[in-house]
């Protein structure tokens, strides 16, 4: 505010102890109170919480930092600190990720992976199981991709294996390229997949088996997924609502993940923004009036914003309100001792 004076000083050649006054060509600003400006300001599109989608999209293919698996299932939560159920190892595996998509950038995360329910690993082979009559063969060989049928699972491709007329090995077909379903989908930990005796006859590389083969996936057979439980960088230019894929950055992903490039890979949703505090620092106190006590002259400053101003023909005792951080030596008429300035 213009003309708020409380405190006056007289311009002196030399500045000492006994003469606190100001020079010329000198900042004049002084600290108000020696505080800090520290106003909150609407966030800048800086994510605050996240929130899962749905079981679904907790993608695949991620690598854990200790090799751990960890079970539970994807929850929605908005308060973002934990999207699944308590894990049961590898809680601290510490992994990044970054965020692609939505409004904003610059987004990581951390957090933990999760086996997912859903995709099947490639060539991992299944154990049959002691309730599981294995059949004969009549001709030793490996089949095509052939489909099982499960419960809940679906789209996979196994290959069965047989030697000595007996069936040796089931493993899941790997698609190269991978295609948008991957290994299949919704597979259930346990759930009996079942290969007909007609898909292993029409295939015609056994011959002719004696029967059906069942398998059941363990947690080794579905792939990893995201467990994000915090927000390492809130980004910039969010909004709620943005929709988020994660990319594992650290540590580096084993393989990549199944199916297509987006499709496969985690995602969560934006709930809420956060607030941030603007604090420029200590808060600067300038003159904001000038008086001539001499002979009528021009007196020379700079404002606040840096430009030189001409105030000319002061005239003696007349306050001039002007904000102002310094009075120059060079175009100021007045002596020394002849301008007061006023905070």
């Amino acid at each position: 505010m213009i003309g708020t004076y409380g405190t006056a000083k007289i311009g002196v050649s030399t500045i000492t102890d006994a003469n606190v006054q100001y020079l010329r060509d000198t900042d004049l600003g002084l600290p108000y109170r020696g505080t800090k400006s520290e106003n909150e300001v609407p966030a800048k599109g800086t994510i605050a919480t996240m929130d899962a989608i749905a079981t679904a999209n907790q993608g695949g293919g991620y690598s854990s930092g200790t090799k751990q698996p960890i079970t539970g299932i994807m929850t929605s939560n908005n308060g973002g600190e934990n999207l699944f159920l308590s894990a049961l190892a590898g809680e601290n595996d510490n992994i990044t990720f970054s965020a692609t998509g939505g409004t904003g950038s610059g987004a990581t995360f951390t957090g933990t992976t999760i086996y997912r329910i859903g995709h099947m690993v490639a060539n991992l082979p299944f154990s049959f199981g002691s309730a599981t009559t294995l059949p004969t063969t009549t001709v030793d060989g490996s089949t095509a991709g052939i489909s099982g049928v499960a419960a809940n699972g679906a789209l996979a491709n196994f290959i069965v294996k047989a030697r000595g007329n007996t069936i040796t090995e089931v493993i899941v077909e790997e698609k190269t390229p991978a295609g948008a379903d991957g290994q299949g989908t919704g597979y259930i930990i346990g759930e009996a997949i079942t290969i007909s005796k007609a898909a292993m006859d029409a295939d015609g590389s056994l011959g002719v088996v004696s029967g059906p083969i069942t398998v059941f996936p363990t947690i080794d057979h579905v792939t990893n997924g995201a467990n994000i439980i915090k927000v390492l960088n809130g980004g910039s230019g969010y909004t709620v609502g943005d929709t988020l894929s994660l990319t594992q950055i650290s540590p580096a992903q084993k393989g990549t993940p199944i199916g297509d490039s987006t499709g496969e890979l985690a995602t969560v949703v934006v709930a809420t923004l956060g607030g941030a505090l603007n604090t420029p620092g200590e808060i600067t106190k300038y003159p904001t009036g000038i008086i001539n006590t001499g002979t009528a002259g021009a007196i020379q400053v700079k404002d606040v914003a840096g430009n030189t101003v001409i105030l000319g023909a002061m005239q003696p005792g007349i306050v001039r309100r002007f904000s102002f951080s310094q009075v120059m030596g060079a175009g100021t008429g007045p002596a020394v001792g002849e301008v007061t300035i006023l905070y």
